[in-house]
């Protein structure tokens, strides 16, 4: 939803929130048992991110290709593992 009503801002200025939002999230399930969830998660809005950008105009300007190019310059945040342990 958050992508959806932000999809006509710059991109850089988008990644950029987007991460803010990508650590909250990492940090709060970031325990040892979801690394697959956290990784599922980050794929699942690296490809909402693409069909967001993508959706702008009418003339499908945005590749695959010149998405991982535009992602090299400004990266989203890999999921990470804050706590080994629940207990």
């Amino acid at each position: 939803k958050w992508l959806r009503e932000h999809m006509h801002e710059s991109i850089p200025n988008t990644i950029r929130q987007l991460n803010i939002k990508l650590v909250g999230h990492y940090r709060y399930y970031g325990i040892y048992g979801n690394w697959i969830s956290l990784t599922k998660f980050y794929r699942y809005v690296k490809g909402m991110l693409w069909k967001m950008k993508r959706k702008r105009d009418q003339s499908q300007w945005l590749s695959w290709k010149k998405y991982n190019a535009i992602l090299k310059l400004y990266p989203l945040e890999n999921p990470k593992i804050h706590l080994k342990s629940a207990y």
